[in-house]
């Protein structure tokens, strides 16, 4: 059976099949068991003790400590049920002491078994986690160099040409100089949105220098420059390591909001708040503009209007399994967002 199982766990794909199929191989090696108990213990052959130690071992290994105590649990009460109805022809042949014993030796190695085996398996999961974070991230500053080492440099000699041809026919009035000047001011928008998506990519390493507060008010200070737009915040000076996956989305979230700011909402000043509370970040983000024109319920429906950054925001927050709550009023939107916090 261990070997028709054997090279059906090879053909079998899914994490449900190859646990039915693993349930089906400990059933059989279950009954096969007890049936050399019923052959061995006529002559009082303590092989039979062993066997079922092996079953348990087996049962803890594929269903870690949950399957070792069941099958403990089994074993336990089949022993009983033999002192009361003996299964030969021997009256007596299960002696309550040497049960108690069996019982006592059995409970025990079912329990070390399953907790090493739970062990294991926790461990094994966490070693498959943190291969896969780590290829994450070599391909990520794989990408960041590819984009740094080419489509960057090509932007930027790009833009030193067309700023060196709206020079050298600056004086001409045929309007080259200034299509030279647009192409320039593309190329500089680009590069632009390039780096904030290497810097993005490059999240762990940057985290590994800045705490979340510092880096967010960086980013802040990077966009009231830009904008000329205040922004008040209450922002912790410190927060504890914070998953760089979080840290990342709750970069892009923020960014993606004070975009939509900017481009819609014609206001002056915006309100910030994160905090950590319940086991949950919390993102808190107002500003003092118009407002939406319709309210925005339904988020989807600015997709019609070309407007994607709300529906951006919400989906990001909702696969990270947080909550997204928007608020719009003649005087301005607030955003309330939560999001479930992992600490490293």
């Amino acid at each position: 059976v261990n070997i028709a199982g054997f090279y059906a766990n090879k053909a079998t794909t899914g994490m449900a099949a190859q646990r039915l199929l693993g349930f089906f191989m400990l059933s059989a090696d279950f009954c096969a068991g007890w049936a050399l108990i019923f052959i061995l213990e006529p002559d009082k052959n303590l092989l039979f003790y062993i066997v079922f130690s092996l079953i348990i071992a087996e049962a803890a290994i594929r269903f870690e400590l949950r399957g070792a105590l069941v099958m403990d649990l089994l074993f336990s009460l089949g022993m009983l049920f033999g002192i009361y109805l003996p299964l030969s022809s021997q009256p007596g042949s299960f002696p309550m002491a040497n049960y108690l014993l069996l019982l006592g030796v059995m409970s025990f190695a079912s329990l070390m078994v399953g907790m090493v085996a739970r062990e294991w398996r926790k461990q094994r999961r966490y070693a498959v986690q943190l291969a896969a974070e780590r290829t994450l991230l070599l391909e990520r500053r794989r990408i960041s160099s590819e984009l740094h080492d080419s489509i960057l440099k090509s932007l930027q000699g790009l833009s030193l040409e067309a700023y060196s041809m709206a020079q050298d026919h600056s004086e001409e009035g045929n309007g080259f100089s200034e299509k030279a000047n647009y192409i320039q001011e593309v190329c500089q928008l680009l590069s632009r949105q390039i780096r904030s998506v290497i810097m993005e990519l490059r999240i762990e390493d940057i985290m590994q220098e800045k705490n979340l507060s510092a880096y967010i008010n960086d980013l802040l200070d990077a966009w009231t420059v830009r904008t000329h737009i205040e922004v008040e915040r209450d922002i912790p000076d410190f927060f504890p390591s914070i998953d760089p996956t979080l840290t990342h989305n709750l970069h892009n979230i923020i960014s993606e909001a004070l975009l939509n700011i900017e481009r819609h909402s014609g206001a002056s000043k915006v309100w910030i708040k994160l905090a950590i509370e319940n086991g949950e970040m919390l993102l808190e983000l107002e500003d003092n503009g118009h407002g939406f024109y319709s309210e925005p319920e339904n988020v989807y429906s600015y997709l019609k209007r070309g407007s994607l950054g709300l529906v951006s925001i919400k989906e990001r927050v909702e696969l990270a399994g947080g909550s997204f709550i928007i608020q719009n009023s003649p005087n301005g939107v607030k955003l309330y967002i939560k999001q479930p916090l992992r600490k490293m």
